[in-house]
């Protein structure tokens, strides 16, 4: 799919009923944990996007043989393979989470390996392993530097030890460490500080390694990999509650939606946005399958990003439509992610008029029930951007276009489908590529 762009002509009120995808983040961390447990086993509601398909190539090249389902969202480890060479080269793309969470495993396969990916992504890089790299004599050499593309050789390989964590900007590289322990022989441990970011996402990764058998354990400021027996053969991914915004803001604004098959006790740190909801004027229905969002005054809302990082671009957008001002705490690490996440919102928002600010490190936002025009948005090639956008322009009285939005199958390639089912039959015609 190229760089299409999409036209959005806005309703009074939108209907009906949402599936999300399975949780992307957890379908990077079930691949990783069942090509490490080595043992047969069926993924359903796998998240088949751009960012885990990275995951899986990656994993293939390390020996990992997968059937991939894309009908039945179902991806299937069946064993792995000897890797017999010594080099091998892996292109990242587009996603940090492949990176980070894998280049320490990746560099006990290899003693030599060229990693490839955009330059956005390898701007931002992996020095949280510095200290790593450092203890095993790795070394990092640049070697190319394009408009498009950035390399680097790494050469030296990971030995079987514990490990130990330096202060890091980033919970994929604690992710990574865990599973760099959990490929390690038993009784190996991984030493850890207790200030860390996203805490949540360490959370996500020790329940699945744990779901898959690893038996870790956490004692003061150390984690303990010990021996075990059991192994599952059968693993559902839960639905990606990242993306719950997006559809329940559409409900809490304009119409009566209910989104399916939501767990409301998950270790997913976005669930938090439920306590946004509720502690701020909105209405929900907790139903047996799923939670309706029925039309409310919200008001405005503080929230601290500090482990909701994703949330970011549509809490904006959720505070341009509520009543009063909306403080976003904890916003420095949204200039870090595929874009400026924090400069392009703000650059966007206000072409529409929206009252927002960066002020002491914090977003202010005056909100107001509606906004009027004909806007012309750019995706940044962000898919959190781009969707938040796309809600935005729904939500108004008006109609709009975004550029670029083939960025969103990073993550959620059904989104259109599930937008489009909010409208009637006649007004599918309003979205236009």
């Amino acid at each position: 799919m190229g760089k299409l762009s999409k036209h959005i002509v806005s309703k009074s009120n939108y209907l009906g009923s949402i599936n999300l995808m399975g949780s992307k983040s957890i379908s990077h961390r079930a691949a990783i944990a069942s090509f490490l447990a080595n043992k047969s086993c069926v993924i359903s509601n796998f998240n088949f996007c751009d960012d885990t398909l990275v995951t899986i190539d990656v994993l293939k090249k390390l020996g990992g043989n997968f059937k991939l389902d894309y009908l039945n969202k179902t991806l299937t480890f069946i064993n792995r393979d000897k890797v017999t060479k010594d080099e091998e080269e892996f292109s990242f793309q587009e996603s940090a989470s492949s990176l980070r969470m894998l280049l320490p495993l990746i560099l006990t396969y290899f003693s030599k390996v060229k990693v490839k990916g955009s330059i956005r992504l390898l701007t931002r890089g992996f020095k949280g392993y510095d200290s790593l790299f450092k203890k095993n004599n790795i070394e990092v050499k640049l070697i190319s530097d394009d408009d498009i593309e950035q390399g680097y050789m790494i050469s030296g390989r990971i030995n079987d030890q514990d490990l130990y964590l330096e202060d890091v900007d980033s919970s994929q590289y604690i992710s990574g460490l865990l599973f760099l322990l959990c490929r390690f022989s038993e009784n190996k441990i991984l030493y850890i500080k207790d200030d860390y970011p996203s805490k949540d996402y360490i959370k996500l990764t020790f329940k699945v390694l744990n779901d898959f058998s690893f038996n870790l354990k956490k004692y003061d400021k150390m984690i303990l990999r010990s021996y075990s027996v059991l192994y599952l053969n059968r693993y559902r991914i839960e639905s990606d509650l990242s993306s719950l915004p997006y559809f329940a803001i559409l409900g809490l604004i304009k119409g009566f939606i209910k989104v399916m098959d939501i767990n409301i006790h998950s270790y997913q740190g976005d669930v938090r946005f439920l306590d946004l909801v509720m502690d701020n004027g909105g209405k929900m229905i907790f139903d047996k399958d799923g939670i309706i969002f029925l039309k409310s005054m919200m008001k405005g809302f503080t929230f601290s990003l500090d482990d909701n990082i994703d949330l970011g671009p549509i809490l904006m957008v959720l505070g341009a439509f509520t009543i009063g001002k909306t403080i976003i705490k904890d916003v420095e690490r949204l200039k870090n992610k595929e874009s400026d996440r924090l400069e392009n919102m703000i650059i966007e928002l206000r072409k529409a008029n929206v009252d927002i600010s960066y002020i002491n490190q914090e977003i202010v936002i005056e909100g107001k029930p509606t906004y009027q025009g004909n806007f012309a948005f750019s995706s940044h090639d962000d898919h959190r951007i781009a969707m938040a956008l796309i809600i935005f322009i729904m939500l108004s009285e008006g109609e709009g276009t975004i550029d670029n939005i083939s960025c969103i199958n990073k993550s959620f390639p059904l989104f259109f489908n599930e937008i489009e089912s909010l409208v009637s039959k006649d007004d599918r015609e309003v979205f236009h590529e």
